[in-house]
């Protein structure tokens, strides 16, 4: 596996996610992981080269940068309704 390239994206996706708790973005980084390598896996049992392998599992995953925008609206969106929240707790 080039865990280069799996870093690579993942550095590219933690410079959109700068706005996040540090919890809430290991977490996103840590499952996007975990899919990269399932997806890696899944290219390589279908007989693609590890090379090919990572670069199509890296295409089905996505524009890191895409991503990480979206993430950040999903992240910022739960973290204001907990702080909202909290208080009423």
């Amino acid at each position: 596996m080039n865990d280069d390239k799996i870093e690579q994206h993942l550095n590219r996706l933690r410079a959109q996610l700068s706005g996040c708790s540090d919890n809430w973005r290991r977490d996103q980084i840590t499952e996007l992981k975990t899919h990269i390598e399932s997806l890696y896996n899944t290219q390589l049992a279908c007989g693609l080269s590890p090379n090919d392998a990572m670069d199509a599992a890296l295409e089905k995953i996505g524009d890191p940068e895409k991503i990480g925008k979206e993430l950040t609206i999903t992240g910022m969106g739960q973290h204001r309704s907990t702080t909202v929240m909290a208080p009423l707790r």
